[in-house]
């Protein structure tokens, strides 16, 4: 995704804003995790999604398993 702006905290609050434009569904049903790829005028910014649903699936599995992770990091990078 690319945004017109320059500061990291502009971009991070305009981010959902921008991000449920580019998307066919509601965000409100979805995790979202993002990191800025690099700040210029077109500033370029990672953003990953996945169903809550689908996470609390994974989670709970691990949790059976005994598994407790402190973070889950989306690969696409």
């Amino acid at each position: 995704l690319k945004l017109p702006f320059t500061d990291k905290n502009q971009v991070l609050e305009t981010l959902p804003f921008a991000v449920e434009g580019e998307v066919p569904f509601d965000l409100d049903g979805m995790v979202m995790a993002s990191r800025i790829q690099s700040v210029s005028e077109d500033t370029k910014v990672f953003v990953a999604l996945t169903e809550k649903e689908r996470l609390g699936t994974l989670l709970r599995g691990l949790a059976d398993r005994g598994v407790d992770p402190e973070m889950v990091v989306p690969d696409g990078d």
